[in-house]
């Protein structure tokens, strides 16, 4: 499957969210297994991000690293973030079936959920 890096970002939280729904087991048991694989290209993405909030970022008061909108470097972390976002990856997942009965999931989640999942 085809997507891109940005697309591997916005399903990490609706996966989450999904994960900790009351499933029967098969389908609990499909979940982790997608979602075990998904991780294995969704850290490179992560840990790519993390650079370049430290390259273009400054500490904060609490200690941290962050970038902000109206921070110095704020435009060049935009452009190279939007590359990395942009950026295509072949991801070796098949979609999975859950039965749908009994799941509370937000609809944003769902249309996140899209190409990894299928509701019947």
């Amino acid at each position: 499957m085809e997507l891109l890096n940005g697309t591997l970002l916005e399903v990490k939280g609706p996966m989450q969210e999904l994960i900790k729904a009351d499933l029967p087991v098969k389908d609990a048991l499909a979940l982790v297994k997608l979602s075990l694989k998904v991780n294995e290209y969704l850290i490179p993405v992560e840990t790519l991000k993390n650079k370049l909030v430290v390259q273009y970022g400054t500490r904060m008061p609490n200690g941290q690293v962050g970038v902000e909108p109206g921070d110095e470097k704020w435009e060049g972390f935009v452009v190279k973030y939007a590359e990395l976002l942009a950026e295509p990856i072949e991801i070796d997942v098949k979609p999975i079936i859950l039965t749908a009965e009994g799941i509370k999931i937000s609809a944003a989640s769902i249309v996140a959920l899209d190409q990894f999942i299928t509701f019947r």
